[in-house]
């Protein structure tokens, strides 16, 4: 809930109290609460960055990702094919993967071995086939997936998803998930929109997949969320950070381990997961690193010699199952981008419109004019051109692109002064920046 409430045009403007005497009363609550409250702050702010720091890439990767959706499968598809009795193991790029290769050759065939692209080229070069790869970040470096011009094992990717990796991947292709532009894509052919929660790593974003699939058992390799003295990945490699403060968390031994604010955030989001599915047996297998809380401790030698099956005739043929969309419902998308093109040119035109009323407005309030008939005729006015771009399916496309270019601007319209009268120029002045940034979006999707 706190995480659903808690956006970009709210954060700097939250008051944060409790009624007396429930600190004393409820100690131990109250930290508990305190802490809920400061992790979705700083889950939202992560989230906020994030946006900020690949916006334009959203706009591309989208886009140029749009041509595989016509040879596209979504998870969805795959749900009724896939033999969930056995475990699922996702493999993440973590130090301790390396003493699990042994197991997860074992592995093979008798559960489904979902891997992140950075651990791609460890596990081919040690003749280990995953069964699916998965891939999210907008800017993945085509290096942390692979060299190899011939992977054609399946990819769970996103529209979002770097572009240059789908590309340099030649197998079928499965849509996890889409942005609300592309949502309604799939709502105007009378589709479910593939949609999973992602949790801001290619890790947690395949533990949802699994999810999705119907597992009832998932065995975590390579999740440290935690150094290895300095090494931070499979390999060896230790990956330095600027401005990348350390903390401490629970290790699975008992003793704090260092770790770093994003692998906190993807351990706090297991620990939520899994205590929101209670019918689903999470297993832990590395022999030190992060504590998952909830899950279970077990090597990977374990898990296959206790719950592994044998997939044999259930392994399916990727390519038997058919496309999402038929010839008729692609030609139907293709009039949805064609109408988006259009979209873009109104809501320039709108946005530019905005902006003259918005000037407007702050010339009567710096000629200490008060409110009357024409200012408030022009309120009326933006509000129904605001009303109108929020309804518009392109500007869902260019959404994460304006959070980018304005994201001080957002951040900042609702915190108010007692001065009332300065409060309207400054919120007419930031609607402006974020008028422009809108227009910024438009002519570059366009």
């Amino acid at each position: 809930m706190l995480r659903r409430t808690i956006n970009i045009t709210n954060i700097y403007s939250q008051i944060k109290c409790t009624h007396p005497g429930y600190e004393d009363l409820f100690t131990e609550e109250a930290v508990y609460f305190w802490k809920e409250i400061k992790e979705a702050f700083v889950h939202e702010k992560m989230n906020i960055n994030t946006e900020k720091f690949f916006g334009k890439r959203y706009i591309t990767n989208g886009i140029y990702n749009s041509r595989y959706i016509k040879n596209s499968i979504r998870l969805e598809d795959l749900k009724d094919k896939i033999n969930t009795d056995i475990p699922a193991i996702v493999v993440a790029a973590g130090p301790s993967v390396e003493e699990n290769i042994e197991d997860l050759k074992k592995a093979k065939g008798k559960a489904y071995i979902f891997a992140v692209d950075r651990i791609l080229d460890c596990l081919l070069d040690a003749g280990i086939e995953p069964d699916f790869i998965g891939t999210v970040d907008p800017k993945k470096p085509v290096k942390y997936f692979t060299d190899r011009d011939n992977v054609d094992i399946p990819l769970l990717w996103g529209l979002e998803s770097n572009w240059e990796i789908l590309s340099q991947h030649k197998g079928r292709k499965i849509i996890y998930t889409s942005n609300m532009f592309f949502q309604k894509m799939y709502i105007s052919q009378k589709k479910e929109p593939p949609i999973i929660n992602t949790g801001a790593s290619v890790a947690t974003t395949m533990f949802s997949a699994c999810l999705k699939l119907g597992f009832k058992r998932i065995a975590l390799v390579g999740q440290d969320m935690a150094y290895n003295g300095d090494v931070t990945h499979a390999g060896g490699i230790a990956e330095v950070r600027p401005n990348d403060d350390d903390l401490y968390v629970d290790g699975i031994n008992g003793e704090k381990v260092r770790t770093r604010y994003d692998w906190y955030a993807f351990l706090n989001w297991y620990n939520d997961t899994i205590v929101l599915n209670p019918d689903v047996e999470v297993i832990d297998t590395k022999s030190k690193g992060a504590k998952i809380k909830g899950a279970i401790q077990m090597p990977l030698s374990d898990v296959i010699r206790n719950y592994g099956g044998n997939l044999g005739d259930d392994n399916i043929n990727i390519y038997d199952i058919k496309n999402t969309f038929s010839q008729e419902e692609v030609e139907n998308i293709r009039l949805y981008f064609k109408d988006t093109y259009e979209g873009l040119r109104d809501i320039k035109r709108k946005s530019k419109d905005a902006i003259d009323i918005c000037e407007e407005q702050i010339r009567y309030y710096k000629n200490n004019l008060e409110d009357n008939h024409i200012t408030f005729k022009n309120y009326e006015k933006i509000s129904k051109i605001n009303e109108f771009i929020s309804k518009q399916p392109t500007y869902l496309l260019l959404e994460t692109f304006v959070t980018a270019e304005a994201a001080l601007y957002i951040s900042e319209i609702y915190s108010f002064t007692d001065d009332q009268h300065l409060d309207k120029i400054n919120t007419y002045e930031k609607s402006i920046a974020i008028f422009k940034a809108i227009i910024a979006g438009t002519e570059y999707a366009r």
